[in-house]
Parts: C-alpha cells; sequence; structure tokens
C-alpha cells in the first residue's frame, strides 16, 4: 500500500487474481488513515487487458458498503468508482470480480485513490505484473 502525504486514503489489493478463463477473487481495500471524515472518496483502477468488467461484476461492486456508484470502464479500462464517506480510522472493502479473458502475463491493476474536494492530494500504488495460467487439472485419487 502507498500512501503521499498530503492524503488521508490509501488503498490496496487483496486476494488472488485467479486463472484465465475465471474471475479474480480480487477485494480493494480503502483506508481512511486520518482523524477526520473524508466526504467523497474516489477510487481509479487500471484494469488490465486481459481482464473485463462484465455488467453482472459491476452489480456486484455497486451494491458493496459504502460503494455511492461506479462509471463502467472507459476504452483505456480506467474504472472510477465513487465512495459513500468513510468515517475516520476505517476500512471499505470492496470486490473486484475481473472475468480474465486471456492468459500469459499482463499488467495492469494500478490504483489511485482520493478525495473529490481535493483531487490533487492523491495516493497510488503502480501496475503490476499478473502471470495467468490455466486452472490446473485436479487429480482425485
Amino acid at each position: 500500500m502507498l500512501r503521499t502525504a498530503l492524503t488521508a486514503l490509501a488503498a490496496s489489493l487483496e486476494g488472488h487474481a485467479g486463472y484465465m478463463g475465471d474471475t479474480a477473487a480480487l477485494e480493494v481495500v480503502v483506508r481512511n488513515t486520518s482523524t477526520d471524515v473524508v466526504a467523497r472518496p474516489v477510487l481509479e483502477i487500471m484494469l488490465p487487458s486481459a481482464g473485463v468488467l462484465p455488467a453482472s461484476a459491476r452489480r456486484t461492486i455497486t451494491a458493496a458498503s459504502g460503494v455511492a456508484r461506479i462509471e463502467p470502464p472507459d476504452a483505456q479500462g480506467l474504472l472510477r468508482i465513487h465512495l459513500a464517506p468513510i468515517e475516520a480510522a476505517q476500512d471499505r472493502r470492496l470486490p473486484l470480480p475481473i472475468r480474465w479473458i486471456g492468459g500469459g502475463e499482463v499488467k495492469g491493476l494500478s490504483v489511485v485513490v482520493f478525495d473529490a474536494d481535493q483531487p490533487w492530494r492523491i495516493s497510488s500504488s503502480p501496475s503490476r505484473a499478473v502471470d495467468l495460467q490455466a486452472r490446473p487439472k485436479e487429480t482425485w485419487r
């Protein structure tokens, strides 16, 4: 989790990316590290080229506690999620059910979080490499 000294917000990814053709078991954790309420938090996630977020996945995110609204990913794969206010020293956990439509090593999942009232004060974490392999075959003995 990366955070600048200029913002009260921090964000991180937790969970398992999964396998090609599957849905990721990822969560985004947004944390208010200050002693004040953050009134209009916004989370931006850059989806990898091998990942899609179908309407059903967007509904899952929208239904998560503390989500005000989401904007569908733009042509570059940027997903913007507007959150309800976050109380001091509180976390917000959101599912990120990306559906993997490709395989191999892909880059993405950079995360930016900021208060819409002060958008120049951001916290970010860089893109990461995700190695999407076929699901291992199960063998029963």
